[in-house]
């Protein structure tokens, strides 16, 4: 194998590396995309049980503060229906809190995926410019050989020449 034939392989290679980690931060920022979403409908659904709550309380208040009586039964009931919305708060909460966990670890593998191509693509451009300046340097060095060639020939030929 000679040393173009090497170096086209690996050029290869990193091209091929470079699709697979661009594939990776793809996937990545689709699975950071659909957690974040999650994590939207979760704050949504957290903040609708909360404003349930809310409107329960301030109906229990205002029956409260009204003038009307209100019965023990009324108040036992409105009682376990805002505990019940608690519970219902409080999972939600949780579950929105577990949604942002696992949405900041995909953002993490996203910035770590990006990490990874950028590095494979500084190598690439590294590569391609040590290319490009061993082809300088072989195209110059030809040059150079030439030119000595050149003037090898004119100094033979001036000695072969009779002196006049």
């Amino acid at each position: 194998m000679t040393i173009d034939d090497n170096q086209r392989d690996q050029q290869r290679q990193l091209q091929t590396l470079e699709r697979w980690r661009s594939a990776e931060l793809e996937s990545a920022q689709t699975e950071h995309a659909r957690l974040a979403r999650t994590a939207v409908e979760k704050e949504s659904a957290r903040d609708s049980v909360q404003a349930d709550l809310d409107e329960t309380q301030s109906f229990a208040r205002q029956r409260l503060t009204s003038s009307q009586p209100i019965n023990i039964e009324s108040l036992r009931q409105i009682g376990e229906f805002t505990a019940l919305q608690r519970q219902e708060l409080a999972a939600a909460e949780s579950a929105l809190a577990e949604s942002r966990t696992h949405c900041e670890a995909a953002r993490e593998q996203v910035v770590k995926q990006f990490e990874e191509l950028s590095v494979v693509q500084r190598l690439g451009k590294r590569r391609e410019l040590e290319a490009g300046r061993d082809a300088e340097r072989t195209r110059q060095k030809r040059l150079d050989e030439q030119a000595l060639s050149r003037l090898a020939a004119a100094i033979e030929s001036r000695a072969k020449q009779p002196e006049e």
